[in-house]
């Protein structure tokens, strides 16, 4: 995954738009741009938060502990709801 930031040039915003479209459409559709607040992310289709953090939960030293998710973007939704699938807090 990328993401571009660009809250100090929000001029920008559509450029970075254009950019990231065209390299999804290079990469094929197995990949999207998901736009955020001043970021948009080049992704793949078939991971998100959740599912990073469903990984990290299987490894040390995180296995056997309870997840704890903050976040304050649309993107962050797939980890509340991961960590709150394990018992913990989203």
């Amino acid at each position: 995954a990328l993401a571009i930031h660009y809250r100090l040039a929000s001029g920008l915003a559509g450029e970075v738009e254009r950019e990231l479209g065209a390299a999804a459409d290079r990469l094929g559709p197995d990949f999207h741009v998901q736009p955020g607040l001043l970021v948009h992310e080049l992704k793949p289709r078939c991971a998100d938060k959740g599912t990073a953090l469903l990984q990290f939960m299987k490894e040390p030293p995180f296995a056997g502990r309870l997840p704890f998710a903050i976040g304050d973007d649309c993107t962050d939704v797939d980890a509340f709801r991961a960590a709150e699938s394990l018992g913990g807090v989203g």
